[in-house]
């Protein structure tokens, strides 16, 4: 293992997609972070507009908390795309998340636009034109997440396949071919009773090679002893 200058091993290089996967990663905490600046951000508009008391400052949190866990939960859980587009389960909580969403969007927006108003003397633009960015921020970050959740998650799944370690396939022996006499040996097994010149045409020699094959697959003659001469009386 490679070590650096103080003697520590190297860290393990990071591959492309390792490094676009980070990057990714970090702009989903940007994209959160900007989703709680805008919660902030209504929240204190609600609170400036509320009744200076307990009551009046839960009730007056409640639209930007809400709408901020609302999207939150989006964000954390992307739709089921295994089911078809006219599948219950893949629609019915996105849309009742963004009616709620809705509700509480128009509830805030209108807090907002009142604080706003009365804290700038009197500044329609600002009042109009600042809810309604701030709200539109919250849904930008929370697509933002919703959309890189997903591509996180294919990066995470290449990610792993690239690592897995295949075993590696020994490269065959290619076959050697067997010699002619080896043929007309099988041949010959197989076939006892075949001509030698049907025995050249299988194996894929000439009929003078079966003959010589063959002459020297034939059992030597037995040597035979010598009748022992009686001797003379």
């Amino acid at each position: 293992m490679l070590k650096n200058k103080k003697g520590e091993p190297n860290k393990k290089e990071m591959s492309p997609l390792e490094k676009k996967l980070k990057d990714y990663i970090w702009i989903m905490h940007l994209a959160r972070g900007v989703m709680i600046f805008g919660f902030t951000a209504s929240a204190l508009g609600n609170v400036l507009h509320a009744q200076k008391d307990v009551v009046g400052i839960i009730i007056a949190l409640m639209p930007p908390t809400i709408l901020f866990l609302a999207f939150e939960l989006v964000s954390r859980a992307p739709m089921q795309s295994q089911y078809k587009w006219f599948h219950p389960k893949r629609w019915g909580r996105p849309i009742a998340t963004a009616f709620i969403s809705g509700i509480m969007a128009v509830l805030s927006y209108f807090h907002q636009r009142d604080a706003i108003f009365n804290h700038t003397g009197g500044d329609q633009l600002a009042a109009y034109l600042l809810p309604a960015s701030i709200d539109a921020l919250m849904i930008v970050g929370s697509i933002t997440l919703l959309e890189l959740k997903d591509v996180c998650l294919s990066l995470e799944a290449r990610i792993a396949g690239n690592e897995l370690k295949l075993p590696k396939s020994e490269p065959k022996k290619p076959e050697t071919p067997a010699t002619g006499k080896a043929r007309v040996t099988q041949m010959y097994a197989m076939f006892p009773g075949i001509s030698p010149k049907e025995l050249a045409e299988k194996a894929g020699v000439s009929v003078n090679y079966v003959y010589t094959v063959l002459g020297a697959l034939k059992p030597k003659a037995e040597a035979v002893e010598p009748t022992p001469v009686p001797a003379l009386a």
